[in-house]
């Protein structure tokens, strides 16, 4: 049983009530094995009433304790610092009144609980959490203000405002971030999901007005949002290459966000807003596209390539894909009425499948290639208008493919290429005055319908 440590020669003094609430539970024992480099906890008051009080307490490498600093209705209001690391062995819960800051370098290879008012825990460089890292602060904004934040351990929210904040901090997770039901963890800088590390999101994980980079990991329950926060510059999702196929995980964006990398197969954005893709970008995995309100765009000004599913859950929207040239070798779904191929120099190849639900459309402006492989699947409105339909492959499974009120672009343009394949078939509606280019094949019909073909 360890001794029990009361700091009798400082309690002896008329700050006694003072100085009990810095120092509640310490209790040290005896090293427990090789020692590892531990830490100090030094904490200054200034109190009219009694005077300066400086407390410094050494957890060794290799022991073991409890701390506890601050206490209920403000009885200390003070500062606390820690240089070095607290042991695996010391468990220290800081509560109301008593604001912790860190040295650079410092770390928790023990327990830490955060139990206070609002309040910020700082530090400069880095910090590092092999142990465990809770806040119970339940109700209140908690701010970790730390440069780079690496978790190999567990941090777990407990609290409705637990925030990582600062002017560009990072958080590197390759432990466990758990986030309790009803409580949330906001981030506002870079958060990296590295490998090994695992996001359990029973409540809101908001990564907002940052950049989150995915190189492993996964997200165990729940998803990530990307809500409201912060006014800062839209969100940006990373992923890295050469995913492991372990990693998997949803990431809810309610914001505008900038895609970067290839989202790989099992992982999943759910975006309900304008989503911004870089050169080089793609999707594996799953895009569900489902804005809440108003109008929004899907834009990259280069090559996008789809090998998953492409899924637009819109209603009632205008869903604009301004992609240089997107090329599907996947599933692109509308279930909207408005989603749009926007662009004359835009340019869709579908070698993949392309399907329309009822009461979706899908309208193509610029350039739409039916390549080899391509299939059509138009239970809905396959509006090709004001544009160019090239033929090089592929067919039309059902439906037909509507070519009507062409917004002004001028009229449609036809191309059958040379050489297809006998499966190739389909049933394009002319209702615009429309060109056709190269022989129309016996597998392929047109069908005029208000409007008139050149040839």
């Amino acid at each position: 049983m360890p001794e029990r440590t009361t700091l009798a020669p400082l309690l002896a003094r008329p700050v006694r009530a003072c100085c009990a609430a810095v120092l509640v539970a310490l209790c040290l024992g005896a090293p427990t094995g090789a020692a590892s480099a531990g830490g100090s906890i030094n904490c200054q008051s200034d109190l009219p009433a009694y005077g300066p009080l400086n407390v410094t307490q050494t957890m060794a490498g290799g022991s073991s304790g409890s701390l506890t600093l601050g206490g209920d209705n403000n009885k200390f209001i003070g500062t606390c610092t820690l240089s070095g690391t607290i042991p695996s062995g010391w468990s220290v819960l800081q509560l109301s009144g008593a604001a912790l800051s860190a040295t650079p370098g410092s770390g928790n290879a023990g327990r830490f609980t955060w139990n206070t008012d609002d309040a910020h825990f700082v530090d400069s460089g880095s910090f590092d959490n092999s142990g465990t890292f809770v806040d119970v602060s339940d109700g209140f904004a908690q701010q970790i203000e730390v440069a780079d934040f690496v978790n190999t351990g567990t941090v777990r929210s407990s609290s409705t405002g637990l925030l990582i904040g600062g002017t560009k901090p990072l958080f590197d997770n390759r432990g466990v971030v758990e986030v309790d039901a009803k409580d949330t963890f906001e981030l506002a800088g870079t958060f990296i999901l590295d490998t090994g590390g695992t996001m359990r999101a029973a409540g809101a994980l908001d990564i907002a007005g940052s950049t989150f980079e995915i190189h492993g990991g996964s997200v165990a329950s729940g998803v990530l949002t990307s809500p409201y926060r912060l006014g800062v510059a839209p969100t940006a999702v990373t992923f890295a290459a050469g995913l492991p196929a372990s990693s998997h995980g949803t990431i809810e964006l309610q914001v505008a966000s900038t895609l970067s990398g290839v989202v790989p197969k099992g992982w999943a954005l759910a975006a309900s807003s304008s989503i911004a893709a870089e050169r080089g970008s793609g999707n594996a995995g799953t895009i569900e596209w489902a804005p809440d309100s108003g109008n929004s765009t899907f834009t990259d000004s280069a090559t996008f390539r789809n090998s998953g599913t492409f899924r637009d859950l819109a209603k009632g929207f205008s869903q604009q894909i301004q992609v240089a040239d997107f090329v599907n070798t996947g599933l692109v779904v509308s279930h909207s009425p408005g989603l749009s191929l926007s662009g004359a120099a835009n340019a869709f190849d579908n070698r993949g499948i392309v399907q329309v639900d009822a009461k979706g459309s899908f309208a193509a402006g610029g350039t739409f290639v039916l390549d080899r492989g391509g299939i059509i699947r138009t239970a809905g409105s396959f509006d090709v208008a004001g544009s160019t339909f090239e033929v090089k492959g592929g067919s039309v499974a059902s439906g037909a493919l509507v070519s009507p009120y062409h917004l002004g672009a001028g009229p449609t343009a036809i191309v059958f290429g040379p050489h297809l394949p006998a499966s190739s078939h389909g049933t394009i509606k002319i209702q615009v005055p429309s060109k056709v280019s190269g022989s129309i094949p016996a597998t392929w019909k047109l069908v005029v319908d208000g409007g008139q073909i050149t040839h």
